[in-house]
């Protein structure tokens, strides 16, 4: 078994977990049990299917595991552009100005 959080895509859903439930905690109150909820359900469970992957004995059973992974980090791809096309909530270029109209 190896410790999977330190690889780097661990890492980095890690951090996406943390900035998916940044983000929505901004989200309107209508949107609690909506958008909110299916986004952080959709987030949570990617690194901790690379974990109980890595957890397993087989390569083939940790790629089983990583393409539940990719699929749920697929679903919240789609949730954010929901997001964003919906007004609730703005995207930040890569110079961290605003480009859209509300948080």
């Amino acid at each position: 078994m190896r410790d999977v959080r330190k690889d780097d895509v661990f890492q980095l859903t890690y951090q996406l977990v943390l900035d998916v439930y940044r983000v929505s905690a901004k989200f309107p109150k209508s949107e609690t049990f909506g958008l909110t909820g299916q986004m952080r359900r959709a987030a949570s469970p990617i690194p901790m299917n690379l974990a109980e992957g890595a957890a397993r004995a087989g390569a083939k059973e940790f790629a089983q595991f990583v393409n539940v992974a990719i699929g749920s980090c697929e679903e919240v791809r789609y949730q954010l552009h929901l997001a964003e096309a919906s007004d609730t909530c703005q995207r930040r270029s890569s110079k961290g100005r605003t480009t859209g109209t509300r948080v």
